[in-house]
């Protein structure tokens, strides 16, 4: 409901009115369905119809359980997909929440390696968008500070695969903010 009042021609880049598309993920939630049908929401607020249908679909036919990965699309395919003048803001909550609950045996941690690398490859394939279009992404990554405390005095008692995972993460974070 939310997503409605956003004005999706906020200039949040100081260029001229663009249009902007918010795409939550929220690490804690367990809905993956529910969260990637607001982003077809989002779409439609700037009249990415098209782009917003075809997300719909993937959902019906992808996507037969609420809680699974799956129900992310293809982040090389869905980053170039939404319209190219469009700024985009993705918003990820409860990062280390996640991380914390892979961790430690309550979420597979193969859920938390899928959302990374959609997460890392959406990232980096708008980012080449966004450069030819002068468009914009902005990634805001939030957590309580008690699940980065607890990551960063147990990482070295978690599963190294996951600790690589989350590692790489954060290098390629680091390096987009450090390019800012």
């Amino acid at each position: 409901a939310r997503l409605r009042e956003f004005d999706p021609d906020y200039d949040f880049i100081g260029s001229g009115h663009k249009p902007v598309v918010v795409l939550p993920l929220d690490f804690r939630a367990k809905n993956f369905r529910e969260q990637v049908s607001t982003w077809a929401v989002s779409l439609e607020c700037i009249g990415d119809v098209s782009t917003a249908k075809e997300l719909r679909d993937y959902l019906s036919k992808g996507c037969t359980d609420s809680t699974i990965y799956d129900c992310l699309p293809n982040a090389l395919d869905f980053a170039v997909k939404i319209n190219n003048k469009a700024g985009v803001i993705l918003l990820i909550d409860e990062f280390y929440h996640g991380v914390r609950e892979a961790a430690q045996g309550s979420v597979n941690a193969r859920l938390i390696t899928r959302l990374l690398d959609f997460v890392r490859s959406f990232i980096d394939r708008r980012r080449a968008v966004a450069a030819g279009y002068g468009s914009a992404i902005i990634t805001l990554i939030a957590g309580a500070r008690s699940d980065y405390g607890w990551w960063q005095e147990n990482r070295g008692h978690v599963d190294k695969s996951l600790v690589d995972d989350v590692k790489f993460f954060e290098d390629q974070i680091d390096r987009i903010v450090s390019q800012a």
